[in-house]
């Protein structure tokens, strides 16, 4: 169900979310909850492919990030920590076995003709 009264930038960062999930889902991710809220922090997607808990932290920006600096800007060492917390939080509620836990950073940006597009890093906790 939408939720309604949203900010533009909160509609704009609930449709890069939903992208995302759809992508990774259609590259047979298995979604495991959306938005998950815990004390200090919320995880925007947490996701399950093959043995690996993962965790997304989506961006939605006007632009693509054109340097590793703007990148580095996406996860300051306070949202890193948090993002620690609640995969930490997440795993011990899940039923679900896996093997790892690996936080991923999504980047949804608008391409040619204005059609959205995704910049995905994979383990960005030990790139930024």
């Amino acid at each position: 169900m939408p939720r309604l009264n949203l900010t533009p930038q909160q509609r704009r960062s609930a449709d890069a979310e939903h992208h995302v999930a759809t992508a990774l889902q259609q590259q047979g991710w298995r979604i495991l909850a959306r938005n998950f809220r815990h004390i200090g922090f919320e995880l925007d997607l947490v996701a399950l492919k093959r043995q690996t808990l993962i965790v997304v932290e989506v961006k939605a920006r006007r632009h693509r990030p054109d340097s590793e600096r703007e990148l580095s800007q996406l996860l300051p060492r306070k949202k890193r920590e948090a993002l620690l917390r609640g995969a930490t939080a997440m795993s011990s509620r899940l039923e679900t076995a896996y093997n790892t836990i690996r936080i991923d950073l999504a980047i949804v940006y608008r391409g040619e003709q204005g059609r959205p597009c995704i910049d995905y890093h994979v383990n960005a906790l030990t790139h930024y």
